[in-house]
């Protein structure tokens, strides 16, 4: 068993024990990452609470008469998970950017800047999964939960604090995390792993996994996972067609509408057993 691997600057190997030094370095990047985060929440508790109890006010519902603490160290333990989930969401950009760096260790330094370059779009990627989540898919989501409550005979009229915290946390950082395929996919891209005409002929295989990933990720309602799988796909497709136009901008575009073109020897062929 080798205990080096190539490194792609270099051209020799890197010892085993320079990749776990990668992984002490990442490891201390992430978590410090969402320490700061985790630290920076720990201030704005009772603003972060308000903030997402305020979709139960579109449904019609009182935050302080519907929300209920069952538990004598209940705010303790509620404090503790908003400070946790959501000091994770503001640090997840960061958090995966580390991983980034971690699982391609082989980058040049021109590469590593441009994975730097696309933080903004990761951030912004990450706002606008989190903004989409907040306003457009939350609110039906609860409406969908508490009818199916009030159908099978449940009573609705009162709900855990911590549930609902953790509910709405766990579908916020779903979706951030869920809206950075772009990035993946142009920096795949750009780095050469991925080709258009791959993409475009994986896209039935896609919907699929899309549709997968959200189940995993969302709660066990089909509305919620079209919500998330939809925006996905068209992230898809605009990256797909970003990546062909990178392509085409580098001349790469035409072997590889080749490969989508019919074989010419084919035809002729075709013609000469005619």
């Amino acid at each position: 068993m080798s205990e080096s691997q190539p490194d792609a600057q270099s051209g020799d190997t890197k010892p085993f024990l320079d990749h776990l030094d990668d992984l002490r370095k990442s490891l201390i990047g992430a978590v410090g990452a969402l320490v700061l985060g985790m630290i920076i929440c720990a201030f704005f508790v009772p603003q972060i609470l308000d903030l997402l109890t305020r979709p139960l006010v579109q449904l019609g519902k009182i935050p302080e008469e519907f929300l209920t603490v069952m538990d004598v160290m209940g705010g303790f333990f509620i404090a503790l998970k908003i400070v946790l989930w959501s000091g994770l969401i503001i640090s997840s950009p960061v958090i995966l950017y580390y991983i980034g760096i971690f699982v391609m260790p082989g980058l040049t330094g021109k590469e590593k800047g441009m994975i730097f370059r696309y933080s903004g779009v990761v951030i912004a990627l990450f706002c606008a999964g989190l903004a989409m989540c907040y306003f457009y898919v939350i609110p039906p989501a609860l409406k969908i939960m508490f009818q199916l409550n009030t159908k099978i005979g449940l009573d609705s009229e009162k709900i855990l604090v911590g549930s609902y915290v953790g509910y709405v946390l766990r579908l916020l950082l779903a979706f951030g995390v869920s809206f950075q395929l772009p990035v993946v996919m142009l920096v795949l891209g750009s780095l050469g792993l991925i080709h258009s005409r791959q993409l475009r002929s994986k896209r039935r295989h896609v919907i699929v996994g899309l549709l997968v990933f959200a189940m995993l990720l969302t709660p066990p309602d089909f509305v919620t996972q079209i919500l998330m799988a939809l925006p996905m796909y068209v992230l898809y497709e605009a990256s797909l067609w970003l990546i062909y136009f990178k392509e085409k901008a580098r001349g790469d575009h035409e072997n590889g509408d080749a490969d989508l073109a019919p074989d010419p020897t084919d035809t002729k062929k075709e013609s000469t057993d005619e």
